[in-house]
């Protein structure tokens, strides 16, 4: 890309001496910005790009910052639905980096079950999870293009089933998660 303008340069203050400021870079992706001496966490952003974060920089005067380059990154989408709900907000869809090139993230799902995330190109595991309900992990997902991701659903806590049973079971789905015996 020969148009490297408009990334934001964050300098968030790390040390009581160093105060937080931010800047954009210019066309050629150099900027300058006044900064307290001090000790900074700088975080580089632009949309459509994953976004890069130098830890613990310690800056004096006329510090240079080490290059930093951003890559592309996709969207992925999904839905992720609450067996027997009509509410499926907030259920985590974790991303867990399992390439190089991949960055860990997570993203939560609106009241119908949608989500979307902005990721680095990579490979990832998404564990879909939700206090009182099962976790689904989808493992392996090689992320190279924007995707829709299969939809799924969580059950209840209450709705899996292992161990003796007895009685009578009320209707709806139940999932089996390890060996059951059935007293009759």
């Amino acid at each position: 890309q020969e148009d490297h303008s408009g990334i934001r340069v964050l300098f968030e203050a790390q040390s009581p001496s160093a105060e937080t400021d931010s800047t954009l870079t210019n066309t050629s992706g150099d900027y300058e910005i006044v900064l307290s001496p001090g000790v900074y966490d700088a975080h580089f952003s632009k949309d459509t790009f994953s976004n890069y974060i130098l830890y613990n920089l310690m800056l004096v005067q006329d510090t240079s910052v080490p290059t930093v380059t951003l890559s592309s990154a996709i969207e992925v989408s999904g839905t992720a639905l609450l067996v027997g709900q009509s509410n499926h907000s907030n259920i985590k869809v974790l991303f867990t980096a399992v390439s190089p090139s991949a960055e860990t993230d997570s993203v939560y799902t609106n009241a119908s079950g949608n989500y979307e995330a902005l990721l680095s190109l990579g490979v990832y595991d998404a564990a879909y999870s939700k206090d009182s309900y099962e976790t689904i992990v989808l493992e392996g997902l090689g992320l190279i293009t924007e995707i829709i991701l299969p939809t799924v659903s969580l059950l209840s806590i209450s709705d899996l089933l292992s161990g003796s049973l007895s009685g009578t079971l009320g209707p709806g789905l139940y999932r089996i998660v390890d060996d059951i015996q059935v007293d009759a």
